[in-house]
């Protein structure tokens, strides 16, 4: 009896090292290989994604807009008053050239002063 199990485990003996030595020929590094690039892909996949949610909850882009937004409301309102200005102007002088006798001392210098108000 003890001879028969001492055959049967070198026999299983035998077949563990034949499929250990398969098993070892490549296999191991081949999926050691491939775990590897997978690995390293998953890494590129999560940096990427990492970028992408940073730079969806990065705000300064959407501050940088409102800010030109509300220097285009204010110089819009600048060149609303600028164009009432001159048009004020340009309907005092077709006043003035529509009736000639209206030209005054008065009157001129006050047309003097609207000129120097555009200097500025």
């Amino acid at each position: 009896i003890c001879f028969c199990h001492t055959l049967l485990f070198a026999q299983a003996k035998n077949l563990l090292k034949q499929l250990e030595d398969a098993h070892d020929d490549g296999n191991t590094k081949d999926l050691s290989d491939d775990l590897e690039c997978i690995s390293n892909e998953l890494n590129q996949v999560k940096k990427k994604m990492d970028g992408k949610a940073s730079s969806m909850t990065d705000a300064t882009p959407l501050v940088e807009i409102r800010a030109a937004i509300q220097r285009l409301k204010k110089e819009n309102k600048e060149l609303d008053l600028r164009i009432g200005v001159l048009d004020h102007e340009l309907t005092q002088a077709m006043m003035i050239e529509a009736n000639p006798q209206e030209r005054s001392p008065l009157n001129l210098d006050e047309s003097e002063d609207e000129h120097s108000f555009d200097n500025e």
